[in-house]
């Protein structure tokens, strides 16, 4: 049922504001000439929640943030992991489509494995999830990984296998210090990981989830996968530490996206807008860094490929929706529900404006003063106010498919 508000707002769906023009470059420039070039890794944390990283549910991780960046307004581009590894590793929304097409056409996209590929990277990947699952090579081949590894690689005689495509993470280990050990003298290597065991049904090697379709019982099981894949991460940076490669290595940590446990009647990922899926979090810990430093101001996946390429020493493409995390963060966000047409948000520093399509009400929450988005205050928000927000977030959607078209 379309709402009377929605009905208001419908001239805005064709008569957008001016559409922006996002390139990128297919080389790139040094900043810095001879600089030494630092090996950088990825660690992509399925489903974890903003709100995941404390001393009771990961506590090397938290202990980490002790000596890293922390952006604590960051958030995913979209509610599904293999749309949102576009945000992570190309610096760009996905397509509107709920199958993996960014390669159709022209494919615009520039990923960070391409970019320091070409520029003397050694570039892997592995993940512990199947990679049959959304055809995972077709996306990692866009991206310009020509070297991953996936459940089909990993030993499956001494880890279990978890849920529905995946087996124990720390299956990864041995084969991921194996490929760094591997790595010739004096070239640095662009590492992406992505874990499976904190998907849902959350179940641990051994122990199934009895509960997987229980919010509050899940959220308990869920709470016991990240101590798990907490340990996985400390067993890397340890073993990093003690070959003496962390002293040079560049470590990013980030949700793919956050999961719902009924705060707002959804439970898991790919529809739902709220904060306990939208907003993700997001380390650095650069070379020998020993101080941490904590941000607030609006970050989001399609930063971290122009924080990497400047951290390596390369000056970023100009005509790229992200910037560099180490500069202003941006005055809004647009973010989108996987499916199309399902809910779409724009977020401000104090303010977050969600639109569902004609399906329910305009909702729009004061993130300042309501963090967990309990009070919906479109009422109080003259619709002048609200078509603007609306407006801008379909420039967004009309600019996300100009630059995917075959005109771009």
């Amino acid at each position: 049922m379309i709402k009377q508000e929605d009905n208001a707002f419908a001239d805005l769906l064709t008569n957008t504001a001016e559409i922006p023009k996002w390139n990128f470059s297919k080389s790139l420039a040094h900043a810095i000439p001879n600089q030494k070039k630092p090996n950088i890794i990825i660690l992509v944390m399925e489903s974890v929640r903003s709100d995941a990283i404390t001393q009771e549910n990961m506590p090397f991780i938290a202990a980490m943030t002790q000596r890293s960046d922390q952006f604590l307004q960051a958030y995913t581009t979209k509610d599904h992991t293999s749309k949102a590894l576009i945000g992570i590793f190309c610096g760009m929304y996905s397509k509107d489509d709920l199958a993996v097409s960014e390669d159709s056409n022209n494919n615009p996209l520039n990923c960070l494995p391409k970019y320091l590929g070409s520029n003397n990277y050694r570039v892997g990947y592995f993940q512990s999830a199947d990679e049959k699952f959304e055809d995972r090579p077709r996306l990692l081949k866009l991206m310009g990984f020509s070297d991953w590894k996936a459940l089909k690689d990993l030993d499956n005689s001494r880890f279990k296998y978890l849920g529905y495509f995946g087996i124990d993470d720390h299956a990864m280990l041995n084969p991921i210090q194996k490929w760094i050990s591997q790595n010739p003298a004096g070239q640095p290597f662009f590492l992406g990981v992505l874990n499976v065991g904190t998907h849902h049904p959350y179940d641990l090697p051994g122990k199934k989830n009895p509960y997987p379709d229980d919010a509050q019982r899940s959220k308990e099981a869920y709470l016991e996968t990240l101590r798990l894949y907490d340990d996985f991460v400390a067993k890397l940076v340890f073993w990093l530490e003690k070959k003496g490669i962390l002293g040079n290595t560049m470590l990013v940590l980030t949700g793919d996206h956050g999961e719902a446990f009924q705060e707002h009647g959804l439970s898991t990922h790919g529809h739902v807008p709220y904060q306990e899926v939208a907003r993700i979090p997001l380390i650095v810990h650069r070379p020998g860094q020993t101080i941490g430093r904590i941000d607030n101001q609006l970050r989001q996946h399609i930063d971290i490929l122009p924080t990497v390429l400047s951290e390596a020493g390369y000056t970023p493409p100009a005509k790229v929706p992200g910037k560099v995390l180490y500069g202003p963060g941006h005055d809004q966000l647009y973010f989108s529900c996987w499916t199309r047409s399902d809910c779409i948000a724009l977020i401000e520093p104090n303010r977050k404006y969600i639109y569902h399509f004609g399906k329910t009400s305009f909702e729009v929450f004061n993130s300042g003063m309501d963090p967990l988005e309990q009070n919906n205050i479109a009422e109080k928000i003259d619709n002048k106010t609200k078509k603007k927000a609306l407006s801008t977030m379909l420039t967004y959607r009309r600019a996300i498919s100009n630059f995917y078209s075959k005109e771009n």
